[in-house]
């Protein structure tokens, strides 16, 4: 007879407030972590090499994968060849021992960034879940709303708004199993390119998901017109730059792209919110329109506050409800027009405005709450 196997026994976090906050340590650490790497490698290194090592950073403003290959591995050449062969050239131990450990981290973190690719897995996730990154959060997450209305193919769904970290984006869609039992495996979540692509940790996560892509002017049109089932956040790093604590609001009254590239399609598009994001971190709020400045050249300028005992973490005395709202059907145009885009732009915003208003008691917000749309 057949031997039976027995299944595995749970681990002890799972299903734990600890479970949650090492869920977190892992997708929101890596993420935060991955900068702070980046900067200490080719600071580093920067005296020896001249100022070379500082090049790295150039790579980000790089779209084509084969020039970065070409600039990281001129970088960690001339690095190589800057480097002390002996302790005395080095002048002293400490200074030997921390040149070369950055020069190896360095040199992995690109062969992870621009080499390779981890396949999908499909532990990583039951992982995550079994960890429960709800149990983090005192409200718990949800996802609610007209998910009876969502198909696995051929719908754009909009987040709103990023907030700090966009925990509402993750925890209710990215790493969701119900969402993606409803909008398929197949979904691509788009988020920022140097995100993606260059952030070492942070890269290595996204590919274990295995549905987590870069979002540029080519990859976003091209996911629609092959059908694809796209998520991201309209808002994008402006809306982070933005993010003020308990105030509502999001940045798309300028950002009108992704409705053309919709038209274009003819593609479904779900607005959706999520409550309790804005309750996450307090932020500065000052120097404005220096930091949107800043925030135009790809960088998030935000600074943040969250749990008291690990203030790089959410706080962990919210919810986080993301209700989805009924999918717009929007035409196909192959060519819209200027008047056509901004009048499906409006009938989105006036979407999302409705579906807050009618969730908003809901999820505890007050009844004079009224989202923004900046």
């Amino acid at each position: 007879m057949a031997k039976e196997v027995t299944p595995a026994r749970p681990g002890l976090l799972y299903h734990t407030w600890l479970g949650g906050f090492l869920c977190h340590c892992i997708c929101a650490g890596s993420w935060i972590a991955s900068p702070f790497f980046s900067m200490a490698t080719v600071v580093a290194m920067a005296r020896r090499t001249y100022g070379v090592s500082l090049l790295y950073a150039g790579v980000v403003g790089i779209d084509s994968p084969s020039v970065r290959r070409v600039l990281c591995g001129t970088t960690l050449a001339w690095e190589a060849v800057c480097a002390p062969r002996d302790v005395a050239a080095a002048g002293g131990p400490l200074s030997f021992t921390t040149y070369w450990f950055f020069f190896a981290a360095k040199a992995v973190a690109m062969i992870v960034c621009y080499f390779v690719c981890f396949p999908r897995s499909e532990r990583f996730h039951e992982l995550l879940r079994g960890l429960d990154f709800a149990k983090y959060y005192d409200g718990g997450v949800k996802l609610k709303g007209a998910l009876e209305d969502i198909k696995p193919e051929g719908s754009l769904f909009g987040f709103h708004p990023h907030g700090v970290l966009a925990t509402g984006f993750s925890w209710n869609a990215t790493w969701s199993k119900q969402f993606l039992e409803l909008s398929g495996k197949d979904t691509m979540f788009m988020i920022d390119k140097t995100l993606r692509e260059d952030c070492f940790f942070f890269k290595i996560i996204c590919d274990l998901h295995g549905g987590v892509a870069s979002l540029t002017k080519r990859s976003f049109p091209k996911a629609l017109a092959a059908r694809k089932n796209v998520a991201f956040i309209p808002g994008g790093f402006e809306d982070a730059t933005l993010a003020e604590y308990g105030k509502h609001a999001t940045a798309i009254k300028r950002r009108t792209g992704f409705i053309k590239y919709a038209l274009q399609n003819g593609t479904r598009v779900h607005p959706c919110y999520t409550f309790g994001e804005t309750s996450t971190f307090y932020t500065f709020t000052g120097l404005k329109k220096l930091r949107l400045k800043i925030c135009a050249q790809g960088v998030p300028a935000v600074s943040f506050f969250g749990s008291p005992l690990m203030p790089l973490f959410p706080r962990m005395d919210v919810g986080l409800v993301t209700v989805v709202g009924k999918a717009i059907e929007f035409p196909r145009i192959e060519e819209p027009s200027k008047e056509e885009v901004f009048m499906w732009h409006k009938k989105y915003c006036d979407a999302l405005v409705a579906l807050f208003e009618e969730h908003k008691r809901e999820a505890g917000v007050p009844s004079d709450a009224r989202l923004e749309i900046t």
